[in-house]
Order: C-alpha cells, then structure tokens, then sequence
C-alpha cells in the first residue's frame, strides 16, 4: 500500500514539475492592441512563426481596454522566444475562433479593421518574443487615404 501511495506522490510531483514556462522554454506574451490610438475590444490576436522559428503559433483575444494574453494550442500560456507573423481579427460571437480554437484560414479582419491585419500573409505586423516576457503592444493604423488633387 505504502508503494502504491509512493508512486502516485512521485507521480503527482513530477506532473506538477512538468507545468509552467521555465520547463518548456515558453515567456508570457501580452500586451495591447489599438486601431488608430483607441483600444481594440474583442478581437482576436494570433501569432505565427516565421519560417525557421522555432515553437507554434498561439492566439488571445483581447479585453475592452485592448488587452490580450497569448495561449499556447490549448496546453498553457506563452509563446517560445522568437520571431512571429500576428493578425488581428475581429471574431463575431459563436463564429470559429470565438471559442477559443486557433482561426484555421485568413479571415477578413472586420469591423473597422483593415483587412491586410488579417492574413498571416501579408500582414505588415511583425513581434519578437523575448525570454523575459517584455510586453508586446500592437498598434494598428487605418491606411491613408490618398489625397484628391
């Protein structure tokens, strides 16, 4: 019985090690996202790497003053150091991704955001995440319309 009861200490002890960034190398990604200086509610960031970065991508989704907080593919928080591709993307309610799950297909970005946000593609925005968790702070522009003449 003493046996049994030993194995699952260790067993819980080591699960228990297993969990946080400092084992898997994870650093906390967070930080705000604005559109034009104002803060940006309910729409969802998601990272992905540059090819030759190591780690996967992750996403949050951001609070009514604009903040966010990256999951890593439903398994903890953060992302490993490296260079990353986001989006920004505005999830209607109920709609996939809404639910937590990583948006599978570029998306248009909606509601008043523009679409070159929204596609790992061609989106302009680029971050760096350090080991030290620094936050990391998106600021969208509406592109400039040109002047008439």
């Amino acid at each position: 019985m003493i046996g049994r009861a030993r194995v699952v200490l260790v067993g819980l002890v080591v699960a228990a090690s297993g969990c946080g960034p400092a084992d898997d190398g994870r650093a906390p990604v967070t930080g705000t996202v604005s559109l034009d200086g104002a803060p940006l509610a309910g729409v969802t960031v998601a990272f992905f790497p540059e090819p030759g970065s190591p780690g996967q991508g992750g996403f949050g989704r951001t609070d009514a003053q604009g903040r966010y907080e990256i999951a890593y593919d439903f398994t903890g928080k953060g992302l490993v150091p490296g260079k990353y591709r986001v989006t920004v993307v505005k999830t209607p309610p109920g709609a996939p991704g809404d639910d937590g799950g990583l948006i599978d297909s570029p998306v248009r970005a909606g509601a008043g955001i523009p679409g070159i946000y929204g596609n790992p593609e061609s989106t302009p925005l680029r971050a760096t995440v350090e080991p030290d968790g620094r936050p990391i702070d998106l600021k969208l522009e509406t592109p400039r319309k040109p002047s008439a003449k």
